[in-house]
């Protein structure tokens, strides 16, 4: 058993997540149903339910975005309330990325090659290889099309918080009085206690892989001069204004080619 995460843990956190929860009969049975899936011997949680993706499990996640959004290569959205800059420059979210770690993906959009995923993200966010955003003012029938279907799969990532937050209660509270490293491990701990009611309840979209997460060769081993000279080189792929642009303008061919009676899940 993990002894940093085991299912006492996970039950006394989830308490402690929903202590202002209502008692009405509807909360109370979702509770209690929350609490049995805690319960049960989950060994090793924290690196099970909480890990870095295979390439198996980001190929996965995008089939399952571009057969519910359409948009091939999509990993998923970003969002953020205030402040959205600034978390993204402290976001860990491109670190895999920026020390060439990330999983490989290639993929195909209207006859162009690329070779890294995307989140779709508001206007607020800059014009990153990374990042495909909408259009503020759409002035044509091909960018209106791609702006309601680009803001329609974003809506993914509100959603996830609105979950997140109405399951655990600790997370409705205001932020500013903890330090980063609390809000972080508060938030670890919710999505790995969600992430194991998800599986128990067999909607997962990836399984578990011991094998990978213990097999040291899946880390490339560089000298000091390689992982600075990798990070400048992958910094720059990152923050590829034109590789933004023709990712966009490929996204918005494919989104206005297709079928006219095409409607998104």
């Amino acid at each position: 058993m993990n002894t940093l995460f085991n299912s006492k843990i996970a039950c006394v956190v989830f308490d402690l997540c929903n202590k202002e929860e209502s008692n009405d009969n509807a909360s109370g049975l979702r509770v209690l149903r929350t609490k049995r899936v805690l319960s049960r011997d989950h060994a090793g949680s924290a690196n099970e339910y909480l890990r870095r993706p295979t390439s198996e499990d980001v190929q996965r996640l995008v089939s399952k975005h571009e057969q519910i959004h359409v948009f091939p290569g999509m990993l998923g959205s970003i969002d953020c309330s205030n402040n959205n800059i600034n978390v993204l420059n402290e976001s860990d979210l491109f670190k895999d990325l920026l020390q060439d770690r990330a999983p490989a993906l290639q993929y195909t959009v209207y006859g162009e090659e690329f070779t890294k995923g995307y989140y779709l993200a508001d206007g607020i966010y800059p014009e990153w290889a990374t990042l495909v955003k909408s259009f503020k003012c759409p002035m044509d029938e091909k960018s209106g099309k791609f702006k309601r279907y680009q803001e329609a799969a974003r809506k993914d990532i509100e959603r996830a918080f609105g979950v997140l937050q109405g399951r655990w209660a600790i997370l409705k509270h205001n932020a500013r009085p903890f330090s980063v490293n609390k809000i972080k491990r508060m938030m670890y701990a919710c999505v790995i206690l969600y992430n194991m009611i998800v599986q128990d309840n067999g909607n997962a979209i990836s399984d578990f892989e011991e094998d990978y997460l213990s097999d040291p060769t899946n880390v490339p081993t560089r000298t000091w001069d390689e992982r600075v000279a990798t990070q400048m080189r992958t910094f720059g792929e990152l923050r590829d204004r034109r590789m933004h642009h023709r990712l966009r303008n490929a996204l918005v061919e494919h989104v206005w080619n297709l079928p006219k009676n095409y409607r998104q899940r």
